[in-house]
């Protein structure tokens, strides 16, 4: 079938592979080894009614983790042989209104720390090995389809689902960058390597670093590597940590490289000092006193001009000898004037429109503090940025308590499955 021409593409195979037992087999003694440094490399094929926008897609991906190897249009003379040989030919409207066209641009991508793929993400998408590919095109479709009215909605980006794939499109489309390719991407692996042992890899999304536990010089700490082209988050980060060296929240730096920053390791989770828990919810309240810390930290850094952007309680932690530790400073961003006031500041309140820094992917830049502190604290925002006698703070926690005890029961008992009862 393959010398003459009439063997469906690869990425055809695998998505049929799961419904056809004899497809899986072929696949699985065809299959041909890829070395490591090829694992995160993806290519994505704007079709033509995403061509005008390019520059949304680009950044898109970038921000999503993937760091941008090459990309270009799809020359003339291959145009038809990418029509025929991805996705078996198929490039129809699918589930949407309208077809997204045919591919006319394709950016060759690279993600230092694929993303373990779910199990129900394997199911859907076989052969997929990056949950970040399946992640990205969601997000991209879900952006153009926002901006055009319900008729005009489509699919404008499809990929590959692994490095395999990848180099078989680039085969089709433009052959001669392989070697190009293939060599950016072994550069970019062995940077991103940690310079370090690593005990076990903490982090969670590495969208712009890996966060991993690493023996330093006989003991425990914590190296966070960053990826290509995210170089000012790092710097944000030693920075944070030289202006903060007079607040014994902050936790240390221990050495800084050209792209990580490993700090000292820290035993214990904030959740563990205190019991104060309202029925069914996912985090006890926080005391007191370590709301209060919590808010002296953010008036600390706004008084010497700085926004702890994206600051909540998920980036502190709580050790058993030296206290409250805030690990995350990615953000933290030098703004126009000082405020030695809670009012506004970037953690609890969205930034305004006229800010021109870095905001992390929130789905929605509003009410941050109902989404991100109010679990944690038990108290409405009036209540943290205004002082109150502490009397006054448990017993508006008491009726908070109250409330989310009610509302999680609730929940609860509505994701309960229905019973069937038999009735005599």
């Amino acid at each position: 079938m393959s010398g003459a021409g009439w063997k469906p593409a690869h990425d055809t195979l695998e998505k049929i592979s799961s419904k056809n037992e004899w497809v899986n087999d072929v696949l699985h003694s065809e299959a041909v080894d890829v070395q490591d440094y090829l694992s995160g490399l993806s290519v994505f094929l704007v079709r033509e009614e995403g061509v005008e926008h390019l520059d949304s897609i680009r950044q898109m991906l970038f921000d999503q983790g993937f760091d941008n190897v090459l990309e270009g249009r799809i020359p003339d003379d291959r145009v038809s042989e990418t029509v025929s040989g991805i996705r078996g030919g198929n490039w129809g409207k699918g589930p949407w209104p309208k077809s997204g066209g045919f591919p006319v641009y394709y950016f060759v991508v690279y993600d230092a720390r694929p993303l373990r793929v779910s199990p129900e993400t394997a199911k859907e998408h076989p052969g997929l090995d990056n949950e970040r590919i399946s992640i990205a095109k969601i997000r991209i479709r879900d952006r153009y389809n926002s901006s055009v009215p319900s008729h005009k909605k489509c699919n404008i980006i499809h990929s590959s689902d692994n490095a395999h794939q990848a180099l078989c499109y680039l085969n089709i489309i433009n052959s001669e960058s392989i070697p190009f390719v293939e060599g950016e991407a072994a550069r970019k692996f062995s940077k991103f390597m940690t310079p370090f042992f690593v005990v076990c890899d903490l982090s969670n999304h590495a969208r712009r670093a890996k966060v991993e536990l690493i023996e330093y010089h006989g003991r425990k700490a914590i190296c966070k590597t960053f990826k290509e082209g995210r170089e000012h988050y790092l710097e944000r980060e030693v920075v944070a940590r030289q202006v903060g060296a007079g607040l014994s929240e902050v936790s240390r730096m221990l050495e800084v490289g050209d792209n990580y920053i490993v700090m000292e390791f820290y035993d214990g989770s904030i959740d563990n000092i205190s019991r104060i828990r309202p029925l069914f919810h996912g985090n006890p309240y926080l005391p007191i006193w370590a709301i209060e810390r919590m808010k002296n930290v953010i008036i600390y850094y706004r008084e010497r001009g700085y926004e702890c952007v994206d600051f909540s309680p998920k980036n502190v932690l709580f050790d058993s000898s030296s206290g409250l530790k805030v690990i995350d400073f990615e953000f933290l961003q030098k703004v126009d004037g000082a405020s030695k006031e809670l009012d506004g500041n970037f953690a609890w309140y969205s930034a305004p429109d006229d800010f021109k820094g870095d905001l992390p992917q929130w789905k929605n830049n509003r009410s941050l503090y109902r989404r991100r502190w109010f679990r944690y604290t038990g108290l409405p925002l009036y209540f943290c940025v205004n002082d109150y006698p502490k009397v006054v703070l448990h017993l508006v926690r008491g009726v908070t308590f109250l409330y989310f005890s009610v509302n999680n029961a609730r929940r609860k008992a509505l994701s309960l499955p229905m019973r069937k009862f038999h009735f005599r």
